[in-house]
């Protein structure tokens, strides 16, 4: 929370508005991507204020109701965005950290990145079921996945293998094999009616026909991907956890670089990028706590999320709360000091 930037690593986006759960504390906010104005909404119920990542991803919005997918926390949050209510259904039994999530129909399926488990969440019923997917595969899946028509398509953390679902049938899923036994595969977009995909931190991208089961076309990039991707137009961007920023490919013109973003001048050198999405035909990335809109090769335009101070003075008031109760209940457990001592002592 340096600067009083707003760090998030879950949101939801249209047009200029995005709402944003905050990853440092418990907080919703609504933000303007153009002018960076943020007001608070409210604190996510059931949850302390200092509580972190209790989400993750994008959330999903159904009618008027915006999901956000559970990672920390042992709550599903809601938040209507007609009416302003903030509610939680609690997850129980199936709590887990849920890093990526899709709609099909009037279902949301979250998935995890530990195991092959999905949880279905039935907004109509507001009721929670299981399925399991293939308990012979070990881990789960990559935060990315590419949504088509017929399909949702994931791919495996500890396999080289695609998990290709039936939009219409959950329950009916089929494994696909890529490559050499030690190779993982990020999925990035649709394309010419084939998807791609990127080799896991490696400069390769291929285009998988998924009718004939086979590589149609490998790319060389100028640079590796092993976090956030998405594709926009022609163009491929993604992001990797070393710092080194953005890697840009265009598969029409096979052009690719890599995009430092810059402040005063001066490259951020060990940032990360804990989020990257389009709307309205530029793509908003973070990039180290500070939001970048890009609009172009090389370009970016910085736009920063910032709280306000009596929301930090508040998560700081209670935080210190916390720790003093953890502090005093672990030194009256103790044989050898009560209470009164412990006080003496702080005095």
């Amino acid at each position: 929370m340096e600067n009083n930037v707003l760090v998030f690593e879950s949101y939801y986006v249209c047009e200029n508005d995005i709402w944003i759960s905050a990853r440092d504390f418990n907080g919703l906010f609504h933000g303007d991507l153009q002018s960076g104005k943020t007001d608070f909404i409210g604190h996510f119920p059931n949850q302390k204020i200092y509580d972190e990542r209790l989400h993750y991803g994008k959330a999903i919005m159904v009618e008027s109701n915006l999901y956000f997918t559970p990672y920390q926390s042992e709550f599903l949050h809601i938040f209507n965005m007609k009416t302003g209510l903030l509610r939680s259904i609690g997850l129980g039994s199936y709590k887990d950290k849920y890093a990526s999530s899709v709609l099909l129909g009037k279902k949301i399926c979250f998935m995890t990145s530990s195991s092959m488990r999905m949880l279905v969440f039935d907004c109509t019923l507001e009721s929670f079921d299981r399925i399991e997917i293939d308990n012979q595969i070990e881990g789960g899946v990559f935060s990315n996945y590419i949504l088509t028509k017929e399909k949702c398509i994931f791919s495996c953390i500890k396999e080289n293998a695609l998990i290709v679902m039936d939009s219409n049938m959950l329950s009916k899923t089929v494994k696909i094999l890529i490559g050499e036994t030690d190779d993982r595969y990020i999925p990035i977009g649709e394309y010419k009616g084939n998807i791609l995909l990127h080799k896991f931190n490696t400069d390769l991208m291929i285009l998988w026909n998924l009718e004939k089961g086979k590589i149609d076309k490998k790319y060389v990039m100028n640079g590796y991907i092993n976090h956030a991707a998405l594709m926009f137009e022609n163009q491929i961007l993604g992001s990797n956890l070393a710092g080194k920023g953005i890697t840009i490919f265009d598969i029409n013109n096979l052009h690719s670089e890599n995009f430092l973003p810059t402040e005063k001048g001066s490259y951020i050198s060990t940032a990360e990028v804990t989020c990257i999405f389009n709307t309205n035909k530029k793509i908003y990335f973070q990039w180290s706590g500070n939001g970048h809109i890009y609009d172009g090769f090389g370009k970016s335009e910085v736009t920063k999320f910032l709280i306000q101070d009596d929301i930090l003075e508040n998560v700081k008031k209670e935080l210190n709360k916390s720790i003093d109760v953890k502090e005093v209940k672990y030194i009256e457990e103790r044989p050898l000091f009560t209470i009164e001592t412990f006080l003496e002592y702080l005095s």
